[in-house]
């Protein structure tokens, strides 16, 4: 699940980037082949996703589920076989169909295998005309793809091979299943697309869903239990490596960097991406990602121990990004708008006295703004001032007709109740129990 991607769509950085993603082999199976319910939707309706297969009726299939989704982004389904090169090939067809492959199936796997072997029997062979994702790519004038992802059943590097021009584009992300045995006969291993790769840039980042298969054999040992098939490897063009060559470390490609990372759930790697971007880019206010990491760091669990006075200020990677925070000391905002931005930060960041002194003055400045009265509330509470949060929220909602002071209610309850979510997400149990008494306690006091 992506940590800073939602904050970065509430705050509209996410409007400056556009997303493209190919999904070469895109037959969906399970509802975790559909980008969109990975997350990838967040981007939208900058994201146009690419899907690739050789098989007609799967890519007709999911062009016609797409239309009935009527999605707010771009995508679809192409019936192509992705190869090194144009030409003509075979195409085994598998007992399970999504096993088929451009290569045969190994006959020595099936002999002495027991897991995949029914699966990868050969039912049929048809001839297919293969192209590459780089004709594709310039007869559709597409000049970029972002992501790339493979699982075609062992071709994954000869398509990669025909993606050369598009890789060099400026693709900064790859998760390709990879085999470490012979599934197919001839089929290039882990080994072969990592060198490849590697060649290109690319970095592997890590070694996931890694799947075993056991011998035809009555025993197996408890340490080693049955040979490594296959896994889904994952890479990224690592922008931020000063021993690589590569002419598109911009702006905008390291924060897509950061958006893909994120939303493949590299949160450590995003962070990292968008505090580099902070502090060599952050006087532009495209590139000033500060509050946007407070407010995320503000919900991981464990972070910050409230308990014992371990307040995420204290961190050093907040330390590092301060300066270019709204909640910067220096930062003396005049409008209502800025002025409530610097307060929640300092919320978030458990500086509670600079919180309410800015929610006092903002008071000051516009007095029947009454979310104000809510959030001062909530502050001295947070404070263990339980009589003087009450009395600050009776004050927003003294003088008020009975409809505007159920709204008003409404709204106060709104605001504790998400605060209380956030410590109870992040742990803080003892905390989220005292807001939500205080919420049963305005309930009582007001019905």
């Amino acid at each position: 699940m992506a940590l800073f991607l939602p904050s970065l769509k509430k705050s509209g950085h996410l409007e400056q980037i556009h997303i493209t993603v190919a999904v070469v082999g895109s037959r969906k199976i399970a509802i975790q082949d559909d980008y969109a319910s990975q997350g990838w939707q967040i981007f939208a309706p900058n994201l146009t996703i690419y899907g690739f297969d050789a098989d007609v009726e799967a890519c007709e299939k999911a062009n016609a589920e797409l239309k009935t989704r009527q999605i707010n982004w771009n995508e679809k389904h192409i019936p192509l076989a992705l190869w090194k090169c144009e030409g003509k090939s075979k195409l085994y067809v598998t007992k399970n169909p999504a096993c088929s492959s451009l290569y045969p199936p190994s006959k020595y796997y099936i002999e002495y295998f027991v897991g995949n072997s029914k699966l990868i029997e050969l039912t049929d062979i048809h001839e297919v005309e293969t192209t590459t994702l780089d004709i594709f790519c310039q007869s559709e004038k597409i000049t970029e793809i972002d992501f790339i992802q493979l699982d075609i059943q062992g071709a994954e590097l000869p398509a990669l091979e025909g993606a050369d021009w598009i890789l060099k584009s400026g693709t900064l992300g790859i998760v390709s299943e990879v085999e470490f045995t012979e599934l197919y006969a001839g089929q290039p291993l882990f080994s072969d697309l990592d060198l490849y790769l590697r060649m290109r840039g690319f970095t592997l980042f890590d070694i996931h869903n890694m799947n075993r298969d056991i011998r035809k054999m009555p025993i197996i040992s408890s340490k080693h239990p049955g040979a490594l098939i296959w896994a889904d490897a994952f890479y990224f063009r690592d922008l931020l490596r000063e021993d690589l060559s590569i002419d598109i470390k911009t702006p905008e490609k390291l924060f897509k960097l950061a958006c893909i990372a994120d939303v493949l759930d590299f949160p450590d790697y995003a962070l990292e991406l968008l505090t580099y971007l902070t502090f060599q880019y952050g006087k532009d206010e495209k590139y000033n990602f500060a509050d946007n990491i407070i407010e995320s760091l503000a919900y991981v669990p464990g972070l910050v121990k409230q308990e014992q006075g371990e307040l995420l200020a204290s961190l050093p990677i907040i330390e590092k990004i301060r300066a270019y925070s709204s909640s910067y000391k220096y930062k003396n905002f005049s409008i209502q708008k800025d002025l409530l931005k610097q307060a929640y930060q300092y919320l978030l960041l458990g500086e509670y006295e600079q919180a309410a002194s800015i929610y006092e003055k903002a008071i000051e400045l516009e007095p029947n703004v009454k979310a104000n009265y809510w959030y001062l509330g909530l502050l001295l509470l947070l404070q263990d001032q339980e009589v003087e949060a009450h009395t600050a929220w009776f004050i927003g909602i003294a003088e008020g007709k009975a409809e505007k002071i159920d709204m008003w209610i409404a709204e106060l309850v709104e605001v504790l109740q998400a605060e209380a979510q956030r410590r109870e997400i992040i742990g803080d149990k003892a905390l989220a129990l005292k807001i939500h008494e205080n919420i049963n306690t305005i309930a009582s006091q007001y019905n």
